[in-house]
């Protein structure tokens, strides 16, 4: 279990809300898109400016459903009796049936929320945010190239998803068809943490297996870096073959549920194979994933103590990640808002 004091579920829920995470991707917004985070309705769609907006799905007028409107310049209209909203605070600025000169109630209103594009997502953030969108500055010098997968939704929440991905010791049992025979003694993680951010390094000299999807050369240095809460990722060194990185960041629903949205990218110099197919690969390997994550008890991690949970040293990675995550948590109750003049 995490150092420090347990977690209920309420106060997770409670502290994710100052988190940003990912509501859809970039390049499905053209027309206002459904969506939902930790139990909220939302829409998600691109005004004609070319801005991505969040805002909750409906409509205080009688109900209507805004992810079945038509975008309106800056704004959204109701399917149901045309009311218009602006994208970005959320104010009623037309009502069709009291026509153009009448009085706009003041309520009428819907809740907006910040949105910011990165790595091909539109990230949002509910309540006050703790932090800025996640970021991975290492990135910056390699002229990425980034190729977004088909969102993949599972029946675990938000943290036992993101463990999966930082679990070392699971590729030799989950992956045998696509990682070959990866050892299954793990070494001693040098593992280092730095407020809610973790990073890893692990050298991998195993061949692909019989899938043929997957390969690690001999030599293979990976990078990992989790950003807690919405966000892990492996960066891969080919050495003269270039780098490439797999994201895999997290959209939570609720206390359980979670969609697991997966970000390839490509250096400049990447030559092991094309950016698709890199792509395709990685998808391969969640979908292998994903029966586990469904089929977990409980579906999420257990930070209220409320099942017995072994750990060993294999999982010092997992555990020095969900010591960031449960950090945020506390962190996110305990302390004051920030200025959001930043996003």
């Amino acid at each position: 279990m995490p150092v420090g004091e347990l977690l209920s579920t309420e106060e997770v829920s409670a502290g994710l809300l100052r988190g940003w995470f990912p509501v859809a991707r970039s390049s499905d917004i053209a027309a206002p898109r459904a969506t939902e985070l930790l139990g909220r309705r939302l829409v998600v769609f691109r005004d004609t400016a070319g801005t991505a907006r969040v805002a909750d799905r409906r409509c205080p007028h009688r109900g209507g459903d805004l992810a079945a409107g038509e975008i309106r310049g800056a704004g959204i209209s109701c399917p149901y009796h045309g009311w218009e909203f602006d994208g970005q605070n959320g104010s009623c600025t037309a009502i069709p049936a009291l026509g153009p000169d009448a009085r706009i109630p003041r309520n009428a209103r819907i809740d907006a929320f910040p949105a910011v594009e990165r790595y091909g997502l539109v990230w949002t953030v509910l309540g006050d945010p703790l932090t800025d969108v996640p970021d991975l500055p290492e990135l910056e010098p390699l002229g990425m190239t980034y190729l977004v997968g088909e969102p993949i939704p599972t029946d675990a929440g938000i943290l036992a998803s993101a463990e999966n991905f930082r679990d070392v010791a699971h590729f030799p049992f989950v992956h045998a068809s696509t990682m070959g025979g990866v050892p299954r003694e793990v070494e001693r993680l040098d593992v280092r943490a730095d407020g809610f951010e973790t990073w890893l390094t692990r050298e991998y000299s195993v061949g692909g297996g019989d899938a043929g999807t997957y390969v690690f050369d001999e030599g293979v240095a990976v990078h990992y870096h989790a950003v807690m809460p919405a966000l892990v990722s492996g960066r891969f060194d080919y050495g003269e073959q270039g780098q490439r990185i797999i994201l895999e960041c997290f959209q939570p629903l609720g206390p359980t549920g979670a969609i697991i949205y997966p970000v390839s990218g490509t250096a400049r110099d990447y030559t092991v194979s094309t950016p698709e197919q890199a792509l395709a690969d990685e998808e391969f390997v969640i979908n292998e994933d994903k029966p586990i994550l469904d089929g977990l008890w409980p579906l999420e991690v257990p930070l209220d103590g409320s099942f017995n949970e072994v750990s060993i040293a294999a999982d010092r990675y997992t555990l020095t990640t969900r010591n960031a995550f449960s950090a945020f948590i506390r962190t996110a109750l305990t302390t004051g808002a920030r200025e959001r003049s930043a996003v």
